[in-house]
């Protein structure tokens, strides 16, 4: 059996034991930190894995023989470099790189997940794609992503001052993060003055296509994904696809998944840009498909909570069993279907390659 494998049902079967009763709360705390190393080894001493492995190999290259100075000018993402530039100081090799990234990711995972309701099926739900194919091939993109998470879990706890700060933390590593802060000041403006669902709907329409505005007339940001070619991205129709869902469940049933008017007005900005981004794919499909990975938390929010729908303990276990069913169907059919999926296959462990 893979790892990917081992990785989601491991994460699946955490999601069913009894160890979600309050009676296992330490022993549920010692399993994430488990879980924390576990998955931060795999994706950081993995070897020869993911799309993109080539690009970031000469990435460190170049850092080996650059002083921190001259990192600024080679990085476009200034915190990836340094990560790069402090690895090569020490002989960290591309493996401690990819760690220290895998690590932030996998804390910012983590975070949001103890959050849910049902913290072991948000990690089920995030490892097939955000964890396999998102923290193991976009490597500085899934930091941004991390500290979204973090973002995202500090705004529903009011904390606006660290949404922002971990906001521009992701910046340093992808700077298409840069359209999380203003979506973090429309969903505090949208808590503090209690708008409407119709309010959100036109705040949300207004920054849609403010972000395709900003494709066409920024190329600068956005030039790795319109101008170099990257004009398709394989399999993006249906990421988008997969965020859409849960959208529609959260805008549907939003006050039956959560009692918390924060957290229900940030979801609902975050859904309907959800659905509004399906048109726009066929358009800038590359540049969207990348964007809506900000997005992904919608899944693990709505799918995390979708016992909350059900009154009868057996339809809830269902309902759960489902999803589970779903992610684990999408890990197959990625596995064994996706035009890229063998840059992933097999998994190699660098302490065990000769």
């Amino acid at each position: 059996m893979s790892v990917y494998w081992l990785m989601f049902l491991t994460s699946a079967l955490l999601a069913l034991s009894p160890i979600n009763s309050n009676v296992f709360k330490l022993l549920r705390v010692y399993l994430f930190i488990l879980v924390f190393i576990t998955f931060t080894l795999i994706i950081g001493l993995r070897h020869e894995v993911g799309g993109d492995w080539e690009a970031y190999l000469n990435y460190y290259i170049v850092s080996t023989y650059s002083s921190i100075g001259e990192i600024s000018l080679i990085f476009s993402d200034i915190g990836y470099g340094i990560v790069n530039w402090f690895s090569a100081q020490i002989n960290g090799d591309i493996y401690l790189v990819n760690t220290i990234c895998g690590a932030i990711f996998m804390a910012g995972l983590i975070i949001f997940s103890k959050q849910q309701p049902l913290p072991w099926l948000a990690l089920t739900v995030a490892v097939p794609y955000m964890v396999i194919v998102v923290a193991m091939g976009y490597t500085r993109q899934s930091v941004a992503i991390g500290f979204e998470l973090m973002a995202l879990s500090s705004l529903i706890k009011s904390d606006m001052k660290k949404a922002v700060f971990f906001v521009i933390l992701g910046t340093l590593f992808h700077k298409t993060a840069i359209i999380l802060l203003p979506l973090i000041l429309l969903s505090e403006y949208l808590i503090r003055h209690k708008k409407s669902i119709l309010s959100i709907v036109l705040v949300a329409l207004v920054f849609t296509l403010g972000l395709m505005f900003l494709y066409e007339r920024i190329e600068g940001l956005f030039s790795v994904y319109i101008t170099q070619k990257l004009v398709s991205s394989e399999g993006g129709l249906i990421r988008i696809i997969m965020n859409a869902i849960p959208a529609l469940i959260i805008l549907v049933f939003s006050k039956k998944l959560s009692n918390n008017r924060n957290e229900r007005i940030l979801f609902n900005l975050l859904s309907i840009i959800s659905l509004l981004s399906i048109p726009l794919v066929f358009s800038f499909s590359t540049a969207v498909d990348r964007m809506a990975l900000y997005l992904t938390p919608v899944q693990i929010y709505a799918f995390s909570r979708i016992h909350r729908l059900f009154s009868d303990n057996i339809q809830k276990i269902i309902a759960i069993l489902t999803i589970m069913l779903y992610y684990g169907m999408a890990l197959f059919v990625w596995l064994n279907f996706a035009i890229h999926s063998p840059f992933w296959i097999p998994y190699k462990f660098y302490p065990l390659v000769e």
